[in-house]
């Protein structure tokens, strides 16, 4: 995940041979995916990894075209980028999902890259309660139990 300028700068000066990069994370907006590489590739970021973001663009190609040219220093500015995103969807008669003028505003995204998990404001993530000891007998269990209390055990496994 991208932590800002401070953490990517910390982590691309460590050490020369170190390629840092960032995960795309939760889909915002076309700006927010834009704005993040260009940040992060100003601060030493050599790589990144959009997943969720490229697959739920409009046309993937024009998107991962646009991300190479910010990665290569050929659009620098992230609301550029985004106009030029919105006329090549344009010209290939492609919907946008969102006016230009919503698309240029950056939006507040899941700080999880687990899917449903929310982190409140203040940064603390709760633990999942551990099953108690008459649940524990998968036998007696349903399966939507049996899927929660296995969760509830991977949440304790890995924090």
């Amino acid at each position: 995940a991208y932590h800002g300028p401070q953490a990517m700068e910390e982590l691309a000066g460590f050490d020369p041979h170190l390629v840092p990069g960032i995960l795309g994370g939760s889909s915002g907006t076309t700006f927010d995916a834009f704005h993040q590489l260009s940040e992060a590739r100003k601060y030493g970021a050599r790589a990144a990894l959009y997943g969720r973001m490229i697959n739920n663009s409009e046309h993937q190609l024009s998107f991962i075209q646009h991300l190479r040219w910010i990665a290569d220093g050929e659009l620098t500015d992230p609301a550029e980028a985004t106009r030029s995103y919105h006329g090549a969807l344009q010209k290939l008669n492609i919907p946008a999902y969102r006016k230009l003028d919503d698309d240029l505003k950056a939006t507040p995204r899941a700080a999880a890259y687990g899917g449903s998990t929310k982190v409140p404001i203040d940064g603390t993530k709760k633990k999942a309660a551990k099953p108690s000891d008459d649940q524990k007998n998968p036998s007696q269990m349903t399966s939507a139990e049996k899927v929660a209390w296995n969760r509830a055990k991977w949440d304790r496994i890995l924090g």
